[in-house]
């Protein structure tokens, strides 16, 4: 099975759709604030998570779907010696 199932994922504006977010110099603190490179809209990064959670969704399932795919061929290729 594959050892990595990492994504990077671009957050996008909620307002614009721009992939041009800013990040705060301090990611950590639950106030700072994520900037708009296009619009300027600012957002927390719950706001930012909230406007971004179909994209999330979609790519977690993703790698939910992949998981799976490997885990059924791993057990397939482990059980295939007891059949012969």
């Amino acid at each position: 099975m594959k050892k990595n199932y990492s994504r990077n994922l671009e957050l996008i504006c909620p307002n614009c759709a721009s992939s041009q977010m800013k990040s705060p110099t301090d990611e950590n603190n639950p106030a700072a604030r994520f900037v708009c490179g296009s619009c300027g809209g600012e957002f927390t990064r719950d706001e930012l998570h909230d406007g971004n959670a179909e994209r999330i969704d979609a790519a977690v399932s993703e790698m939910k779907d992949e998981v799976i795919k490997d885990v059924k061929a791993d057990f397939k290729n482990m059980f295939k010696k007891f059949g012969k």
